[in-house]
Formats: C-alpha cells, sequence, structure tokens
C-alpha cells in the first residue's frame, strides 16, 4: 500500500515537472512555441469538425449552433480572433451553412455569421449567409450585408441569388434592373480555394489556357488573355515550332453557369487554313456539357463547377500547324426571368 502510494506520489511529481518544463520551453523559445500550436490546432480543428457532423446528419441546428460558439469561444480566448483556428471555423461553419434550407435554421445560426462577419468583414460567403439569417425580421440590415458582399466579390452568384430570392418574398423591392446589370456584365472578383491552385489562379473569367494535341505528347501551354463577357473574342495559338497535331485542350477556370460559344477554328499551315467543321470535331470534357452540337455553325457548351475544366478537341488527321485561331464568347446563363430587368 505504501509503496503504492509512493509510486503515485513520484509519478505525479514527474508530470508535473515535466509540463513546467515544457511551459517555460514555450514561453521563452518563440520558434519552438509557433511550430507547437502550429502542429495542435489542425488537430483541433479537424476535431470540431467531425464532431460538428453527427448533428448535422440529425439536422439538431440548436447543439450545432452551441458547439461552434464553444469552437469560436476557444479560438478567441486563446488564440485571438484572427488565426489559425479561424480557416478551421470557416471551413466548419461552411459545412453547416450548406445544409441550413429553412429560415429557422439559417436563424439559429444567426449569431454564427454575425461574429464571422466582426471577425473579418471581407468574408463574402458570411456576409451572404447572415443576410439570409437577417431577411425574415430586418430586411434592410440584409440588403446592405449583400450590398458589402458585391462590392467585395461581384461576378459571384450567391449574393445575387439571395438579393433575388428577398425581392421575390417583398413587393416592395422589386426593382431588378442593377442586379441585372451586375449578374449579367461583371467579371472580377473571383475567389480561390483554399485547399488548392486553380489551374489559372482562382476561378477566372479573363484567362484561357491552350495545350496541343500533338505526336510528342508535350505540356506546353500557352495562356491567354482579354477574354469579355458578353463579346467574341478572336484567340490566335501560335505553336513554338511548326509541329503535327490533330487538336488542342481548352483550359478555364470559369465559375459554373456560363455558356461557352466556339464560333469558329482554323488551323494553318505553310500552304492554306483550314476551317474546321465543328459538326464533325469530336469532343470530350471533364464537367462541361454540351447544349447546342453545331447548330449554326456554333458549339455551346455549358460549365457545371466552380474551377478547373478542360475542353479537348480532335480532328481525324495530323496538319502541320503554324497557326490554330479560335473565336469564343461566353455569356452568364440567367438566374431569374429577364423580363423583370426590363
Amino acid at each position: 500500500m505504501f509503496k503504492n502510494y509512493f509510486f503515485l506520489k513520484f509519478f505525479a511529481f514527474i508530470l508535473s515537472t515535466l509540463i513546467i518544463i515544457l511551459m517555460l520551453i514555450l514561453i521563452f523559445n518563440n520558434n519552438l512555441r509557433r511550430n507547437f500550436f502550429s502542429s495542435v490546432i489542425p488537430a483541433y480543428n479537424l476535431y470540431q469538425y467531425i464532431m460538428i457532423r453527427a448533428p448535422l446528419r440529425e439536422s439538431n441546428f440548436d447543439l450545432i449552433a452551441k458547439r461552434l460558439e464553444n469552437y469560436m469561444d476557444t479560438s478567441q480566448k486563446y488564440l485571438g480572433t484572427r488565426s489559425q483556428m479561424l480557416l478551421g471555423i470557416y471551413d466548419t461553419v461552411y459545412l453547416v451553412a450548406n445544409k441550413a434550407s429553412t429560415q429557422q435554421e439559417f436563424n439559429i445560426l444567426e449569431n454564427i455569421f454575425l461574429r464571422l462577419v466582426n471577425t473579418d468583414p471581407q468574408m463574402y460567403l458570411a456576409r451572404v449567409w447572415l443576410a439570409r439569417a437577417l431577411s425574415d425580421n430586418d430586411i434592410e440590415s440584409a440588403l446592405n450585408h449583400l450590398e458589402v458582399a458585391l462590392k467585395i466579390s461581384p461576378s459571384q452568384p450567391e449574393a445575387i441569388r439571395e438579393i433575388l430570392r428577398i425581392k421575390q418574398n417583398n413587393i416592395n423591392y422589386n426593382n431588378y434592373s442593377e442586379i441585372c446589370e451586375i449578374y449579367f456584365n461583371h467579371q472580377f472578383g473571383g475567389y480561390l480555394p483554399r485547399n488548392y491552385i486553380n489551374f489559372l489562379g482562382g476561378t477566372n473569367l479573363t484567362h484561357l489556357s491552350y495545350r496541343l494535341s500533338n505526336k510528342k505528347n508535350n505540356n506546353l501551354f500557352y495562356l491567354q488573355g482579354g477574354l469579355i463577357l458578353n463579346k467574341e473574342v478572336e484567340f490566335e495559338i501560335i505553336p513554338v515550332t511548326e509541329e503535327d497535331i490533330n487538336g488542342f485542350d481548352l483550359y478555364h477556370s470559369l465559375p459554373a453557369g456560363l455558356k461557352i460559344n466556339i464560333s469558329k477554328i482554323y488551323m494553318n499551315t505553310k500552304e492554306r487554313e483550314f476551317k474546321i467543321n465543328l459538326n464533325q470535331l469530336n469532343w470530350t470534357s471533364d464537367h462541361s456539357f454540351l447544349i447546342d452540337n453545331g447548330k449554326d455553325d456554333i458549339l455551346s457548351f455549358l460549365t457545371t463547377k466552380n474551377g478547373d475544366d478542360v475542353i479537348r478537341f480532335r480532328i481525324d488527321e495530323f496538319l502541320n500547324v503554324s497557326k490554330i485561331i479560335i473565336i469564343i464568347k461566353i455569356t452568364r446563363l440567367p438566374i431569374m426571368n429577364t423580363d423583370l430587368c426590363d
């Protein structure tokens, strides 16, 4: 009995001493302290993300809101409002907000969204979520948050969709002309995925990239800017050296809901210019869908996801090509009755 008691006291003494030594080291060694918290915080973020999933499956938003409040309180108490833990909080709230569907569920989460906006006023989606939560009892505040969100990222559709939903349910807010102009004509202000780097550096409405399909199967990409909404643009691809090719791959990072019209493709050799018959052009894509198959000599594709996609075009023979000319036009597909825009 005495030996067990002595052993427990000795073990407690050793453990306490080690904890004190570790704390002193962390206090006085900045690099070690930074590395320690950099390792612990991602693990804690993952733990919180997993803990939210069970009540989320049951749509228990009261419990979800309570856990998120505790999560944010812990972050603020020990690390301040803006820290590495904020990234984990955002990921978890993003998961929850995408599951919320009723006004009651958004109302339960209102304070969570408000805390995110107060922590980072430039957090685009947090303002959209907060506007949805406020829309049933404070329309003016909701619209103000959405107006700020549009200034942060005018080319993204989430804020516009929420404005349209609010206007649809309130006859006193039925002026659609300004919101239509923003949606159909603004092409700047995309977003960058946090977990990977897009092929063109984010959701991009201005650039495309091409890779030639040749016998060497090299991976030389030709980046081209100048893409403009609602306007036909002519792109020229001039190979570094003349080579035998049978087509090209078109890479883009466009948002979902766009129509890509390709009206003409020319392949130039030393002898002549070949106009490609779009009806007989072989194509495949990772995510896009075809809307019109060569109707009126136009290929029309629908983008179905935000971010990277590729459309591959092939002809039946290899040509020694010195230049390729492609005429492209991109337009947004409506997310509203366009008669209301007049």
